[in-house]
């Protein structure tokens, strides 16, 4: 293999074209891109304050090695910051109040046993029976959750499910737990593959060979921070890994959306762009969203309307900036649906990242972006959090079908578009596999490994 073209320059593009060159800094690499690079994650500077407009921030994981691996190798370790704030240190509001997932005070155990739902659910997993559980090959959140945890009685059940589980999945995927897969969606996979196929074995992830990744990685971990961004927001990061890609004389970005793909009259693919240059390759990864695969894909309909089958939500992000904190603490809160609130989300970005000027991002569903909406996401989230101080800038940022529904059964339509997938061609991407910039990371690394039959340690 000599030419590859990746149509699609967001992370998992990006980080496809970085192993690649990794492994094969002679082989030719073509990357196009319409847009800017990327992908969703975007970073905007507006009035010294730094915003995101699509992606807050990354999350510390096992995952995480592989990015502080790109890190590293752009030289970007000196630019992490990591967070100052835990899981613990989310709410929800729900019932018209804010609610602790874990207490803060200093007396936490004391809190977490006076609560009485705490107390009972506690008491629940430690004498109540599992229930029996049959094995399925795939399905809801919902109906997971329903077999898999134990509560005291039906009423817990359903608040925690209602409540908790609602917000979480909402924070992630702004869908619906009685139709987002089990089995797709993380961070229910690895449980639901052990409870229903447990005779697969799934590989463990090793510590990194290189001790300064290992080390960074550590330090995050050490100081028990959720996330981590950068000095100047994640834009930073992409636009040092395509310099970084740049400076390979073999790979070459090209600006232009993408005409037609289709199989090359002799062998390989044919990648055509929007002012009719013809890239003849030895093989074509696609990490565009699925819906935009149809109508550039040509001769393999079956692939395209396996594509089509993906649905996607759009997600309204106003992000809010103040002169002096407003009283901003901790990560922020979710909504859950019951709540029928507009928002579905809130982060305090600059408590997580001390170093930046009082901001904070409001999320919610939406199918535009208008004034009239951005001034109604504001007043409810001064209504839920008494916040009245008013901004000192707002920027609103619309992400049409933003975020890929992995819903029951997503499984087979991903089996099905590699089984049809010619050998020239792959279909990756956030709208194939799993969301999330740590996971289209390791996507793209298993992919590479894959096409170039040479394991990356």
């Amino acid at each position: 293999m000599k030419r590859v073209a990746v149509v699609g320059a967001g992370i998992s593009g990006l980080s496809t074209c970085y192993y690649l060159t990794l492994l094969n800094p002679e082989l030719q690499v073509t990357l196009f891109e319409k847009s800017k690079p990327g992908g969703w994650i975007q970073t905007m500077t507006k009035d010294n304050f730094i915003f995101e407009t699509g992606p807050r921030s990354i999350r510390v994981s096992p995952q995480a090695r592989d990015v502080f691996e790109i890190i590293h190798r752009v030289g970007m370790l000196d630019q992490v910051a990591l967070s100052r704030t835990s899981r613990t240190q989310a709410c929800i509001y729900a019932d018209d109040k804010m609610i602790e997932l874990l207490p803060s005070n200093k007396y936490k155990i004391s809190a977490i046993f006076g609560n009485p739902l705490y107390r009972r659910t506690i008491c629940a997993w430690l004498f109540k029976r599992s229930p029996k559980y049959e094995k399925v090959d795939d399905e809801s959140i919902e109906a997971f959750a329903r077999k898999k945890y134990k509560f005291w009685n039906d009423e817990d059940r359903e608040y925690f499910i209602s409540t908790f589980l609602d917000a979480f999945q909402t924070g992630i995927y702004s869908g619906d737990m009685s139709k987002l897969s089990a089995r797709s969606c993380s961070p229910f996979t690895e449980p639901f593959l052990k409870m229903n196929f447990p005779e697969q074995k799934r590989p463990k992830l090793k510590h990194h060979e290189d001790p300064e990744i290992e080390k960074a990685y550590g330090w995050a971990v050490g100081v028990r921070s959720n996330a981590f961004n950068f000095k100047d927001g994640l834009g930073s990061f992409i636009n040092a890994l395509l310099d970084y890609l740049q400076r390979f004389p073999n790979f070459k970005y090209v600006p232009l959306g993408v005409a037609s793909i289709e199989k090359n009259d002799m062998a390989g693919g044919r990648v055509v762009d929007e002012k009719k240059e013809i890239y003849k390759v030895d093989h074509v990864i696609t990490t565009i969203p699925s819906f935009q695969i149809p109508s550039i894909l040509k001769g393999y309909s079956r692939i395209s309307d396996l594509c089509k089958t993906i649905p996607h939500n759009s997600i309204l992000t106003i992000n809010v900036g103040y002169e002096e904190n407003p009283g901003l603490s901790g990560i922020g809160y979710l909504v859950p649906k019951r709540q029928k609130s507009l928002i579905s989300g809130v982060l305090y970005d600059s408590s997580q990242f001390p170093l930046r000027k009082p901001c904070l991002s409001i999320m919610g569903p939406a199918d535009k972006c208008s004034s009239e909406l951005q001034e109604a996401f504001i007043k409810e989230f001064q209504k839920q959090t008494g916040i009245k101080e008013t901004p000192r800038t707002v920027v609103s940022s619309f992400c049409e079908n933003a975020l890929p529904q992995y819903n029951v059964g997503h499984y087979k339509i991903v089996q099905e578009i590699e089984e049809k997938s010619p050998s020239w061609l792959h279909v990756s991407g956030q709208s194939i596999y799993k969301s999330g910039v740590p996971n289209c990371i390791q996507t793209s690394k298993e992919l590479v490994n894959k096409l170039m039959n040479i394991p990356i340690e």
